[in-house]
């Protein structure tokens, strides 16, 4: 999957926080919700707790993570369906903001395996 850089304006936003460090926002222009994000130092082998929680990433709203240590990252995303979505080394540094559409969240589902 590709994440792409993108200037994002959306309708709405949800705010987590993480440690010290950069803001990244990941807009959603998919088809479908997003229900749950993790992210996870590549070296880890563990996703830690959902940044969702109860919050739901809408089609035109985007996730943004406050404070992200500058690291390379693991995502995961699991949309309304349940699919699950993997991204592997994601380099999270620096504010950013990326988009994942239909082609992107329908083509990272088709080769995770989980």
């Amino acid at each position: 999957m590709k994440l792409r850089f993108a200037f994002a304006v959306a309708a709405a936003c949800v705010s987590f926080g993480a440690v010290a460090g950069s803001t990244v926002q990941i807009h959603n222009t998919s088809a479908w919700n997003i229900h749950e994000l993790y992210i996870s130092p590549t070296s880890e082998e563990e996703w830690g707790e959902d940044l969702l929680g109860d919050q739901i990433v809408q089609t035109g709203q985007y996730a943004e993570l406050a404070n992200v240590a500058c690291n390379d990252y693991d995502v995961r995303i699991v949309d309304e369906d349940g699919d699950v979505c993997i991204v592997s080394e994601v380099a999270l540094c620096d504010d950013a903001a990326y988009t994942l559409d239909d082609e992107d969240l329908l083509t990272c589902e088709a080769t995770t395996e989980e």
